[in-house]
Order: structure tokens, then C-alpha cells, then sequence
């Protein structure tokens, strides 16, 4: 689960560009730069909604990834937009770009949707990946988007826009950046992101079309996505099955097994197989909701307590007390920026 390392240098280089000054940068991401990263020129989850975050307030730009989509040439996406340059037509750039995009991250699954006079991309999110700062999902959420935007006017030559969009977070205090940029109906608050167009531009050809070079870069994209870390695991479509049918109390296994088709004890033995179990993927997801609630600091205990299904304050705090070993006041207080959130193993 993981971001390309690129994208912090696209996001380092945009902030100096906005005339924030480099050592203040520098020191702002020093904690999470020795923080760690996944490696093999990619970072976490965990690291980059850090660097969102932080980027975005150092900014003081409410619009940050509006922005940073729009006047950043992204080094991250370099070679998806090379693949989407060189594809013959908008649809097979499109189709490329969503079976490489995780070149860039796997935070998110797109898919290239037709309906009657329609053509529509839909981003859903990776659970685990929604489990983190809302903010930093919402900022993620508008570069991707503007780039979207920006590939479709680029492949074509032409200013188009789309015909509507729909935005999974709620509605932004401040939404004329987005009519200006996009230039189309917006609504907030959906069941999912999408971008919608005309489906007749699908079948325009791109204005650098190259069958053999597509080839030749469909097949080094082949060889660096074989290096990447793939979460495609059953352990990923229960959390996803858990983040669906949360209504104030958490799902059992059994409503999750039946939005499986699968009996409970099917799922369990399948989770076994990826050394998981039910138990876990459940604590998992509320220590990291649980992290998400008390550093955004927009609901007290009471509040998270029941949020996460608990009865009472206390069995909130008893829960987390075995997840980290102390209190949630305490835990939040020690953990530094530089510090990745931890849950104690748990065989149960």
C-alpha cells in the first residue's frame, strides 16, 4: 500500500515554487522524511498523508491539490502520461492509464464506465487508504481529478470539459475553484468520485499516437509494476466489505460473509490462508478510524465511543488500551509526526 516517493518531490518542488522558503520545508518534513519509507522508491500510506497534510497547511492554500494538479508537471506520473500520450485513441489512453495507474499509487481503483451518451471514470478508494486523514484523501482526490482533466485537453489538443462531477467528501466551504477549473456541475457528498464526459470523445484519436513506442513503454511500465507491492488479497475485500456496511455499529462476520456470498466459516478459513482473521481486520480498521477521529480532533470521547459502536467511554478506552498498550490521550500526545501509528499483535 503505497505512494511513488516521487510524488513528495512533486509536492517539495511545489511549494518552493509557491515561494515558501526551502529550509522551512526542509525543517516542516525533516521528522517525516526519517520517518521511513517503503522502499524501492515508493513511501506509505501513513507517510504520505503526513506530507499532504503538512504540505497543504504549510500552503495555506485551501485548495491545494486544485492547484498542485494544475500547475505542477508531475514527475510521478511521467510515465502513465507517456503511455496515455502515445495510446491511438482517448479510450485505449484512458483503459492504459487505469491498468498502470499503479505506477503511481495503489490508493485508488479506477474504472472507464459507458452509458447511453455517456462515458464516465470512477475513482474508488483502497480501504486502507480511507482509513486515513480526510484531508489528505481530499487532496489526493483533486490532483487526480485535475490531471484527469488536464490528460483529456492534452491527448485531444482541444479545451474540453466534462459534463459533471462528483466528489465522494462533502461540500468545501469555499467551491469556485472547482467551477473554475473544471467548468462543468459539481456535486459533493456521492457515493463515489466520478468525472463524466461526452462518450463520442472516447473514440478521438491523441494527437502523438505511436503503436510501436506504446509497445515498447507498455512493456518497461510491465517490468516496474512486477517490482510493486500487489494488495489485491481477500483480506482487502473484507475491509472494503467492513468500510460498506458500517452504520454506527460494525458488521458482524456473518453480514460480511453474505456480502461475499461466502458462509462466515468459508471467510474465516480464507483469511487463514493469508494468515488474517476477522478479528484482526476488524481491530485494525477501528484503531486506525479511532486515530483518524481524535487527531482530527472534531469529536470527543463520547462521540468516538460511539462512532466506533462501543457502549460507553471506558470500553473505548479498555479497547485501545489493548491495541497500544496506554490511553488514547496518552498515545496521541507521544506520538510525534515522525512516529507511524502501531497496533499491538493480537492472535485472536
Amino acid at each position: 500500500m503505497y505512494f511513488s516517493a516521487k510524488f513528495v518531490d512533486d509536492i517539495v518542488a511545489y511549494l518552493v515554487k509557491r515561494n515558501i522558503d526551502h529550509k522551512l520545508v526542509e525543517q516542516q518534513f525533516e521528522q517525516i522524511e526519517n520517518s521511513g519509507n517503503g522502499g524501492a522508491g515508493i513511501v506509505s500510506y501513513a507517510f504520505m498523508s503526513k506530507v499532504l497534510t503538512k504540505a497543504a497547511a504549510l500552503s495555506g492554500d485551501p485548495h491545494f491539490g486544485l492547484h498542485l494538479g494544475e500547475h505542477q508537471i508531475l514527475s510521478a506520473t511521467e510515465m502513465v502520461d507517456e503511455i496515455m500520450a502515445k495510446s491511438m485513441d482517448i479510450q485505449e489512453a484512458f483503459e492504459n492509464a487505469i491498468e498502470y495507474s499503479r505506477l503511481i499509487s495503489d490508493s485508488m481503483d479506477c474504472a472507464l464506465i459507458t452509458s447511453g451518451e455517456d462515458a464516465s471514470v470512477k475513482f474508488n478508494l483502497n480501504p486502507d487508504w480511507a482509513l486515513h486523514d480526510d484531508s489528505a484523501i481530499k487532496e489526493n482526490m483533486d490532483v487526480a481529478l485535475v490531471c484527469a482533466l488536464k490528460s483529456l485537453q492534452y491527448l485531444t489538443g482541444n479545451q474540453y470539459f466534462p459534463k459533471q462531477i462528483y466528489f465522494h467528501y462533502p461540500r468545501p466551504q469555499k467551491i469556485n475553484e472547482y467551477y473554475r477549473i473544471f467548468n462543468c456541475p459539481i456535486s459533493f457528498g456521492a457515493n463515489t468520485t466520478e468525472v463524466v464526459f461526452h462518450k463520442k470523445h472516447l473514440s478521438l484519436n491523441t494527437v502523438e499516437g505511436n503503436y510501436s513506442l506504446l509497445e515498447r513503454l507498455k512493456s518497461i511500465a510491465k517490468e516496474t509494476l512486477s517490482n510493486l507491492p500487489n494488495n489485491n488479497t481477500f483480506e482487502q475485500q473484507v475491509k472494503k466489505a467492513i468500510l460498506e456496511k458500517i452504520n454506527i455499529q460494525f458488521p458482524s462476520v456473518m453480514e460480511v460473509a453474505e456480502n461475499l456470498h461466502l458462509t462466515p466459516r468459508s471467510l474465516q478459513r480464507r483469511l487463514k490462508a493469508e494468515n488474517s482473521s476477522f478479528n484482526q481486520i476488524n481491530n485494525h480498521i477501528k484503531f486506525q478510524l479511532a486515530l483518524k477521529y481524535l487527531r482530527n480532533h472534531q469529536y470527543d470521547l463520547y462521540e468516538i465511543s460511539y462512532l466506533l459502536g462501543y457502549s460507553e467511554p471506558s470500553a473505548f478506552v479498555r479497547a485501545f488500551r489493548s491495541w497500544t498498550g496506554t490511553s488514547p490521550k496518552k498515545y496521541i500526545k507521544s506520538t510525534s509526526d515522525s512516529q507511524l501509528p502501531t497496533l499491538i499483535d493480537q492472535s485472536n
